[in-house]
């Protein structure tokens, strides 16, 4: 009876840990909206790669060869009047377009099927709340 006992707390301390750890760990968060991002991004015209770097999401959108470095430090993402995207914006963001130098790009505007607007927001935002404790955000000159 006593090692069940045990064994059950030790299950129950160890998943508890472990849900903890991920929550904080900025990295699994920054990956974890990446994937979201990339599975479920409706774009018709292009494929849409994106991943993580730390708090950096980088979208990729591949026959518009355009790609968009957003820290997510600093971000704000809200739904969109037309109900079917998410609006992320956030200053030092940056665009490059064809190979070309980035450029400071502002707010982007990321569509998605209607249903899938709040679990985004939610996980953008999940993401984006880890990534703001980790250290001040680094401003552009």
């Amino acid at each position: 009876m006593r090692h069940a006992t045990f064994i059950g707390l030790l299950i129950v301390l160890v998943t508890a840990s472990t849900a903890y750890g991920e929550k904080k760990n900025p990295a699994s968060a920054a990956d974890i909206l990446a994937k979201e991002v990339s599975s479920k991004i409706i774009c018709r015209k292009s494929n849409v790669e994106a991943r993580a770097d730390a708090c950096r999401l980088h979208i990729h959108f591949e026959k518009m060869n355009a790609a968009f470095d957003l820290p997510l430090q600093g971000t704000i993402v809200s739904p969109s009047d037309a109900e079917d995207a998410v609006v992320v914006k956030n200053t030092n963001m940056t665009r490059s377009i064809n190979g070309n130098a980035p450029e400071s790009f502002e707010q982007l505007t990321l569509r998605f099927q209607k249903d899938m607007v709040g679990p985004m927001l939610k996980t953008f935002n999940d993401a984006i709340a880890i990534c703001n404790t980790i250290r001040p955000m680094a401003t552009r000159n």
